[in-house]
């Protein structure tokens, strides 16, 4: 088997006890706070109001972004107690070349409750507004945190999410041979998301950047690290989901999102993690977590991609035969 065995080096004070498909639970040392699985960015922002993140392998090497799905997304929260003032809170964020050109854009004016996006013409090379719309809520709504995405499937399919609410309309037909595909509106751009180089988000007002994350993964707010069922919430509102969802305008399918026990706990074994670059098939992952963040099992590895190689599996015509500790906190919480 390929499966992970209780050879693994152990966190002090840990018990182990290998998991079947019966419930099993086991009380472990405090895990480190995380909330995504295979991100290859996820970084704390000393709350700034500009920031800008720089992609490290370029979008047009087909080789590493040969799988679907990219997505930057940027985590703040509005917070006056930090020394910003005023009423005037306006978050932006803009997709840009190596040389500054604009690719895509989206403003926010939280006052007003509107949002705008721009782009470069691709005739004239003008940056001009491609869409304009209303806010579905306030831009704190009482929440007092935001997030701000941008979903990237091709060079010229691509949209913007604000607090899960897809800040584009319209659709277009595709073809894949001759079968037809209702997609996003194609976004008639000068330069593509191939061209891509850097991600910037500025603010103003009381609204700070706290979060940054990249890659083919998906995230959550750190506030549900212990209530995973508010965290697949919050996922499938962002979602492709026709539901709660964003439609062909959401982020991800809502076969990524996190399973759980219960409202507290994840899974220990996640069995659809989202594809990377490293998927020789295209196929999920499947892979351990640890229950009370969902964060990807840590022990005895230093980075993302070791403690991919030594805790998932990818999960191809349902291949996965990974074992999986269960590390949590109080069995009591657990039904």
């Amino acid at each position: 088997s390929s499966g992970i065995n209780a050879e693994w080096p152990l966190r002090p004070g840990s018990v182990v006890i290998m998991l079947s498909s019966c419930l099993i639970i086991v009380v472990a040392a405090l895990a480190q706070p995380a909330r995504a699985i295979l991100c290859d960015t996820d970084e704390t922002i000393d709350d700034l109001q500009s920031y800008t993140f720089t992609l490290a392998v370029s979008p047009s090497d087909l080789s590493y972004w040969r799988t679907y799905h990219m997505a930057h997304m940027m985590y703040g929260e509005f917070s006056d107690f930090k020394g910003n003032m005023g009423e005037d809170n306006t978050i932006e964020a803009g997709y840009y070349t190596s040389d500054g050109s604009l690719i895509y854009s989206a403003y926010v004016d939280c006052a007003a409750e509107t949002w705008k996006t721009s782009l470069t013409n691709n005739e004239t090379g003008v940056v001009e507004t491609f869409q304009t719309g209303t806010l579905e809520r306030s831009c704190n709504d009482g929440d007092d945190i935001f997030d701000f995405w941008l979903k990237v499937q091709q060079p010229y399919l691509m949209n913007w999410l604000f607090n899960g609410q897809a800040l584009q309309f319209g659709e277009q037909t595709t073809y894949f041979g001759d079968k037809a595909r209702t997609r996003p509106l194609k976004v008639e751009s000068l330069y593509g998301a191939d061209e891509a180089s850097t991600f910037t988000v500025t603010t103003t007002g009381t609204a700070i950047l706290t979060r940054m994350a990249s890659g083919k993964c998906i995230t959550w707010p750190a506030a549900m690290d212990s209530n995973c069922t508010a965290a697949a919430v919050f996922l499938e509102e962002r979602s492709k989901s026709s539901g709660l969802g964003e439609g062909e305008y959401g982020a991800n399918m809502v076969s990524y999102l996190p399973d759980c026990v219960n409202t507290i706990y994840y899974n220990w074994l996640q069995g659809t993690v989202h594809p990377d670059q490293d998927s020789s098939s295209g196929a999920a992952y499947c892979c351990c977590t640890y229950m009370e963040t969902g964060k990807l099992y840590d022990v005895g590895c230093d980075t993302k991609d070791e403690c991919k190689a030594l805790y998932c599996i990818e999960d191809y015509l349902n291949a996965c035969d990974q074992t999986c500790v269960a590390y949590t906190y109080d069995s009591s919480l657990v039904v």
